[in-house]
């Protein structure tokens, strides 16, 4: 009973990489292939790096929080309930990309920082009621990022170098995801889960701050400019 769900994961991770194979690629290539490393445009790079880092590290910190917060703190000890918090940030998150598509795109990334403080605050001081809050809220919040900073990537990118952008877009998220959890993980040894909780959610919340604050729409367009705030 407990190895089906890593039976339908697998599952899901044949189909997707079938469809991978047989979808047809959007940029030719000419001569032969080579190693090309990720890149990212010069300017705004380090606040736009960490504006993404931030929203991903809320799916971190929910994924690697939950269960354990759920058993110590509210007793509650299903991995139903404790995946059914998880699954709501994501659904939401993706539903929410779903009904904004419309949204300007450094909008969207602006307006989801800003919901990322306020979601991270109900983390803190969650009781399981409270807990889905955080997420529906931290859902949105990541979801207009994602979306907003995705377009952002794919709309400054030509496409001979679209692949290069997007494995940075990716490193970005993924260092989001895995560094907080592995530093709440060691701090958890010296501190209690609360403390340290709290102390990683304000780190993410300011970061997503600096990172709304940056995210400003020049009028003029930024004309010339590769800026990932124009």
């Amino acid at each position: 009973m407990a190895r089906w769900p890593f039976s339908v994961f697998l599952g899901v991770l044949v189909a997707a990489s079938v469809a991978l194979a047989i979808l047809p690629e959007s940029v030719g290539t000419k001569g032969r292939l080579v190693l090309r490393l990720p890149a990212w445009p010069p300017r705004d790079t380090p606040s736009f790096v960490a504006a993404l880092a931030a929203a991903f590290a809320v799916f971190g910190l929910f994924a690697s929080l939950v269960p354990s917060f759920l058993s110590l703190h509210l007793h509650t000890r299903s991995p139903l309930v404790a995946g059914a918090v998880v699954f709501i940030l994501f659904a939401v998150a993706t539903l929410t990309q779903l009904f904004v598509r419309r949204l300007q795109r450094t909008g969207a990334v602006r307006a989801g920082l800003v919901l990322l403080p306020p979601a991270l605050s109900l983390v803190v001081v969650a009781l399981i009621g409270v807990l889905l809050s955080a997420a529906v809220v931290g859902g949105v919040g990541v979801g207009l990022v994602a979306m907003g900073s995705l377009g952002v990537v794919n709309y400054l990118a030509p496409k001979d170098e679209r692949g290069g952008l997007l494995a940075s877009y990716y490193c970005a998220a993924y260092m989001g995801v895995g560094l907080p959890v592995v530093g709440l993980g060691i701090t958890s040894d010296y501190l209690s889960v609360i403390a340290s909780t709290a102390i990683f959610a304000g780190f993410i919340g300011l970061t997503a701050v600096l990172g709304a604050l940056a995210a400003r729409v020049n009028p003029a367009g930024c004309p010339g400019s590769r800026g990932f705030w124009c």
